[in-house]
This record gives C-alpha cells, sequence and structure tokens, in this order.
C-alpha cells in the first residue's frame, strides 16, 4: 500500500515554497530536479550491504507543475527535521526557454 505524503504548496509575494514531510528520510536518498516546467521530487533508498530481513529497496517520484516564472538559477531545496523544503524564487521576468531547461537542485542539509 502506497502512502502519499503531506504536502503544503504556497504562492508568496516572492517565491513558490513546497513543503513535503519526509520524516526518516536521509538527503542522500533525496534528488530534487526542474524539468521542462516540472518540480521532480525522487527519493530512493537501497538495501543496506547486509539487509536485514523485511528491509526493501524502493524508489518514490513526485512531480508538480511549476508556475512559468520561476527562476530556476535561485531555486533551492532543503531537509530539517524531516520537512523537505523547495523554495523556487518568481523571476523577474519570463524565460521563453524556461520549459527546455533542466536544473538540479543541490540539497541543503540542516
Amino acid at each position: 500500500m502506497t502512502s502519499f505524503p503531506t504536502m503544503n504548496a504556497q504562492n508568496r509575494r516572492n517565491d513558490f515554497v513546497v513543503v513535503l514531510e519526509r520524516p526518516g528520510i536521509d538527503a542522500r536518498d533525496i534528488d530534487v530536479v526542474i524539468e521542462q516546467g516540472h518540480l521532480i521530487v525522487t527519493e530512493a533508498r537501497e538495501q543496506s550491504s547486509e539487509p536485514k530481513e523485511g528491509e526493501q529497496s524502493y524508489t518514490e517520484r513526485w512531480v508538480m507543475h511549476c508556475p512559468a516564472s520561476v527562476d530556476l538559477d535561485e531555486t533551492t531545496a532543503s531537509l530539517k527535521e524531516g520537512l523537505l523544503t523547495v523554495t523556487l524564487p518568481k523571476s523577474k521576468k519570463e524565460l521563453s526557454t524556461r520549459r527546455a531547461s533542466y536544473k538540479k537542485v543541490t540539497l541543503e542539509r540542516k
């Protein structure tokens, strides 16, 4: 049975903020990418080298459409106390090539 994380998205004056609850997840297990106008969060947990009974590997992925006015270069992500926070600053100008662009966001550990 799949469970979905609690997610909160806010459209603030200068940015968009997306918060996902991910308790017990290490920053090394999460990738945050913006690709072709979508925010993509991928979580992959591998089995340890000596797997314990019942331990499983898995990959989960969440995709969210990004507004056209996001500044890709200033986008940030952090993981603190089980909350993954992605901040997408609003761009001063809309970029016509933004939909075809790609950016892997470095995840800050706090």
